[in-house]
């Protein structure tokens, strides 16, 4: 309450209405004394927050920073995955062709084979042997003259 106002309301001319105001003056100074005695408690309060807050920006910064690098890490990771999984899938495709190829020997082997009984059986006039081994010979020739040709590899 202003000065002004506790002199209107009270009569000061009078050794009571002085003590009124007196009494009212020393009230609101308790008054304005309590709430700034609040605002000095939490402005320590505050600043110790404050502080707080800061050291947890600076360790927040690190954690940024650690962050990024792991990212940087999982990026080059999986690059690598991807230029291993690529390297996979020629090496699965290079044994795939191996793996026909060794199938085509084991058939010219065995048709190499049924030839030479073939021949054998010839020579020895074992017509029936030789007719055998060369519907044998005859079945390998077709299978043989199917075989797709395989694209090169590079």
């Amino acid at each position: 309450m202003s000065l002004t106002l506790l002199l209107e309301k009270y009569d000061v001319s009078t050794e009571d209405g002085l003590q009124k105001a007196l009494n009212e003056i020393e009230k609101e100074e308790s008054d304005v004394n309590e709430a700034l005695s609040n605002a000095l408690s939490r402005a320590c309060s505050l600043d110790g927050k404050l502080r707080t807050v800061s050291q947890a920006y600076t360790k927040l910064g690190e954690v940024k920073n650690d962050a990024q690098t792991a990212a940087d890490m999982v990026e080059k990771t999986a690059a690598l995955a991807r230029d291993v999984s690529a390297k996979v899938r020629q090496l699965d495709l290079a044994r795939s062709r191996v793996a026909e190829c060794q199938r085509r020997v084991h058939d010219l082997i065995d048709l190499q084979l049924c030839s030479a009984g073939v021949e054998a059986a010839i020579k020895a006039h074992d017509y029936e042997t030789g007719k055998c081994f060369f519907s044998e010979q005859n079945q390998f020739y077709c299978c043989v003259s199917k075989w797709p040709v395989l694209p090169l590899p590079f």
